[in-house]
């Protein structure tokens, strides 16, 4: 609130709190993309996150969700080497 009232705005906590209630989101899958949405941001929530120094999340991103459903990569090497003793030298 601070940078707010340095940059010359004064907002009221309720409207900061609508306004923050009216920014949604949602997402949409078709076939193997998935899209996520947002709403415009209305009132005070723009220059709250400009004020912040903060960038709002663009208004659509795309997502391949076929890239999401791999499996992570497995390890190589789950043992460990070959000819190399299971505890230090020096432990005992």
């Amino acid at each position: 609130m601070d940078r707010c009232q340095a940059g010359g705005e004064k907002p009221e906590w309720l409207d900061v709190l609508l306004d923050l209630d009216r920014l949604q989101e949602a997402t949409v899958t078709r076939g193997s993309h998935s899209y996520t949405l947002r709403t415009e941001a209305a009132g005070t929530t723009a220059s709250l996150f400009k004020a912040a120094r903060l960038a709002l999340p663009p208004r659509l991103t795309t997502e391949d969700t076929a890239k999401k459903r791999r499996p992570p990569p497995s390890k190589a090497r789950t043992r460990p080497c070959p000819g190399r003793p299971a505890r230090s030298a020096t432990a005992s």
